[in-house]
């Protein structure tokens, strides 16, 4: 599993170089279906979001093959009405210049499955029709998970009871893991040229700050240890912390989703 990073502000020409040295284009060619999964959180901007270039270098590698191609994520369960946020967020306008349709997941028909450990889980049934999906997250600290990279940005495929009741009490921890190991992203693409500290969200008490990275592979864990070292230079509840002390990318390793110890290859751009 490669993983790939570059202290770098280019976020197309990182995206670009990314692809053709995982050699996208062959899985890309493959696929009958691919499904490209943002951060959509809310109305914020990025950094809360994804940033308008990443996905749009993206689109524009993926419509050359004409393959059956949608973007979808569903907005924070107190974000407020998600169709709304949606249609009027930048990166609908990105899809619309492409011609792809941004499909709310909260509005989608829900299924319940049951992982093999026994976690049942609430999750958009339209995410299983999709045989390659991107995921495209922004490196940012997080209230209650510590951080979110790679592997929590799969949480948006979770229906809003599901996101309840797993701020409730349900275990947070073990249904991210869990989800990356139902759903598996064939590529992730981390940005983390802008970030938000103490919080995910500005309304929520984030705090934006520049690390100038960008991070990108299929590798999820390597990534999100990697990110982890970034983000804790900034945020002081993250310095010194290594991937076990997350208790779900604790719980990933357990999985087998990705090698931790993994260090990513540098890209110049």
């Amino acid at each position: 599993m490669g993983t790939y990073v570059a202290k770098t502000e280019h976020r197309r020409e990182f995206v670009q170089e990314l692809l053709i040295r995982l050699g996208v284009a062959e899985t890309v060619q493959k696929a009958r279906r691919i499904l490209v999964k943002p951060n959509i959180v809310s109305h914020e901007l990025y950094p809360t979001t994804t940033h308008p270039d990443v996905l749009s270098a993206c689109l524009e590698f993926l419509i050359q093959w004409h393959k059956e191609l949608v973007v979808a994520d569903g907005p924070a369960v107190d974000a407020g009405d998600s169709g709304a946020i949606l249609k009027q967020h930048p990166l609908k306008k990105v899809c619309d210049s492409f011609g792809i349709p941004l499909i709310d997941l909260v509005s989608e028909e829900m299924t319940t499955i049951v992982t093999e450990s026994g976690m049942e889980l609430e999750l958009a049934k339209i995410v299983f029709d999709y045989d390659f999906i991107i995921s495209l997250p922004v490196l940012k600290s997080h209230g209650v998970c510590f951080f979110t990279g790679a592997l929590k940005n799969q949480f948006g495929f979770f229906s809003l009871e599901e996101r309840v009741r797993l701020h409730l009490g349900k275990d947070i921890f073990r249904a991210i893991a869990e989800v990356n190991a139902v759903i598996k992203p064939g590529l992730f693409i981390v940005d983390a040229v802008e970030t938000l500290i103490k919080s995910n969200e500005r309304r929520h008490g984030g705090v934006p700050a520049k690390l100038g990275y960008m991070l990108g592979g299929t590798n999820p864990l390597s990534l999100d240890a990697f990110g982890l070292r970034l983000i804790g230079q900034l945020d002081p509840k993250l310095k010194g912390k290594n991937y076990q002390e997350i208790p779900y990318l604790a719980h990933a390793a357990d999985l087998a989703i990705g090698d931790p110890q993994a260090q990513p290859k540098y890209l110049r751009v």
